[in-house]
């Protein structure tokens, strides 16, 4: 079964404010600025899920059970492949993470985190 949409939205959404609390009580300024940035694509991301996407690598990760370390009845963090393939994106000076399509980002935290970089058209 396929979780909803709005329940991806709401967890990637919880991940966006976990990453911005943390980032306010960062003392190191490298590791406060990536933790901003992710929020950025997360926030994003999740504005995303709530558009119910229809695309269909989209679909499948969700439908695949690797949404979010997914179990009948709860959704937690996102797999270690993701958090390195974010904490890269992040990280990369040169890659604004408003810049970055948010289909890419949610397929990354969906489970795709081998999928290259996609820049947003706009």
């Amino acid at each position: 079964m396929c979780p909803a949409w709005t329940r991806i939205a709401d967890e990637v959404d919880a991940l966006a404010r976990d990453r911005a609390r943390a980032a306010r009580s960062e003392p190191a300024p490298r590791e406060r600025q990536a933790l901003a940035r992710e929020v950025v694509m997360l926030t994003r991301a999740a504005q995303m899920a709530r558009t119910a996407p229809r695309d269909g690598l989209l679909v499948h990760l969700a439908c695949e059970g690797v949404v979010l370390h997914q179990d009948d009845l709860v959704m937690w963090g996102i797999a270690p492949e993701a958090e390195d393939a974010l904490r890269a994106m992040a990280s990369d000076p040169g890659v604004d993470p408003s810049g970055i399509d948010a289909g890419h980002v949610l397929a990354v935290v969906l489970g795709a985190p081998q999928a290259p970089v996609v820049l947003s058209a706009a």
